[in-house]
């Protein structure tokens, strides 16, 4: 969770090494490729952060959601690893984008 979105090579190369070392257990590797997907979470395009306006505003879904998953990190058999996979979107109602392009279309008629 500390390296969410940073695209970090120290981090990226333990990952991988644990990846290659873990390659038989199913439960391990998921979790590791789940790290690494929020390692590059968009190649640093998207951060994972409760506030608005850097630091200025504190949105309370955003909190809300990483809350909630790192609450459910407690007992990581039975939400992540069990029936319950989907607390994984919890992290959606955080992640913004650090810079946003806005493409505008005319359309003629």
């Amino acid at each position: 969770m500390v390296g969410a979105g940073t695209n970090n090579s120290r981090l990226a190369d333990i990952l991988r090494k644990l990846a290659s070392y873990y390659t038989k257990e199913d439960k391990t590797i998921l979790l590791i490729r789940l790290a690494q997907g929020l390692l590059y979470m968009g190649k640093g395009m998207l951060s994972i952060q409760p506030y608005y306006n850097e630091r200025f505003l504190l949105s309370k879904v955003g909190m809300a959601g990483l809350i909630t998953f790192l609450v459910s990190l407690l007992d990581i058999n039975v939400t992540l690893l069990g029936k319950n996979h989907f607390f994984m979107y919890f992290l959606s109602l955080a992640m913004y984008p650090k810079s946003l392009f806005v493409v505008q279309i005319y359309l003629f008629s």
